[in-house]
């Protein structure tokens, strides 16, 4: 293009700061690549030929175009990396880490745009492996299905029975999951997730009988059936119905608790997003420059 420009090799490389051998090298090789003269030399005078004339002209537009990509990729860098975007399980309340890491990040960087969104079990899953939220807020079910996926442990976290406040066994100090052989158990379906099935079939099992299992297709509908009295389930604090004087919470040996995680991708950890983690865990210890955490 400088050549071109200047119908002088002599200038377009003294312009260049190359020395005028190697530029008239580098375009007869550009000639010989494209198969055709760029240029015709006439005498000691330069002149564009008519097909030099037409790869002039296109790359002019080639730069235009990639000085507008450039500038609008530098403008979405910006865009995403001052965006941090955390998901949560649908039924969930914001817990104070979360909270406390939010308004740590704010404060700190008055330009960072948070974002929360809200998501049944599978979905945030799958949210986090396609890269569209940085990190998410979830429990262990199918985690480890996903290798590209990374987790912490928040914390342990105690399932209990939840029934109707006014069930007949409610009162009573003792009870086991055998007590409740003969009711419906409301879990989410296999399709959402086969883990969280599984474990409460196997709960049963451990306390001698099988379930009559109802299947909801998320945490909230599973919550809101439980609400409407289509049966009961097996629940942890963070569920909306903790706070829910119409039920009670029962502890039994057979309902085993659950880990609570802080998940993000692998090769999707920027410092923003690492930052935030930092401020969440214990002790922090992450690394935006890491893959392997």
């Amino acid at each position: 293009m400088e050549a071109a420009e200047c119908l002088n090799f002599t200038e377009a490389a003294n312009s260049l700061e190359l020395s005028q051998p190697a530029l008239s090298k580098q375009i007869a090789s550009l000639e010989e690549e494209l198969g055709l003269p760029l240029f015709l030399r006439i005498k000691k005078r330069v002149y564009l030929s008519e097909p030099g004339k037409l790869f002039l002209e296109g790359l002019k537009n080639l730069s235009e175009d990639y000085t507008k990509l450039v500038a609008e990729v530098s403008r979405a860098n910006e865009i995403s990396t001052r965006t941090l975007t955390i998901g949560y399980l649908e039924d969930r309340s914001i817990s104070p880490r979360c909270y406390d890491a939010i308004s740590a990040i704010t404060e700190k960087n008055p330009d960072v745009s948070v974002r929360l969104e809200q998501y049944k079990l599978k979905e945030l899953l799958y949210k986090l492996i396609d890269k569209q939220i940085d990190v998410g807020f979830t429990l262990e079910f199918d985690i480890d299905k996903h290798p590209e996926i990374a987790y912490k442990v928040i914390e342990k976290t105690k399932n209990y029975l939840c029934i109707p406040a006014n069930h007949p066994k409610a009162d009573n100090r003792t009870l086991r999951l055998s007590d409740f052989s003969d009711e419906i158990y409301v879990t989410l379906s296999p399709e959402e997730s086969s883990d969280v099935v599984e474990r409460l079939t196997e709960s049963c099992q451990e306390a001698g009988f099988s379930p009559n299992l109802k299947f909801a297709p998320s945490l909230r509908t599973l919550a809101l059936w439980v609400e409407a009295g289509l049966g009961i389930s097996a629940v942890d604090k963070g569920c909306f119905l903790y706070n829910n004087p119409r039920f009670k919470f029962i502890s039994v040996p057979e309902i085993h608790s659950m880990d609570s995680l802080i998940a993000w991708n692998r090769e999707h950890l920027t410092d923003l997003s690492a930052a935030f983690l930092n401020l969440v865990l214990p002790g922090g210890a992450i690394n935006a420059g890491k893959k392997s955490v």
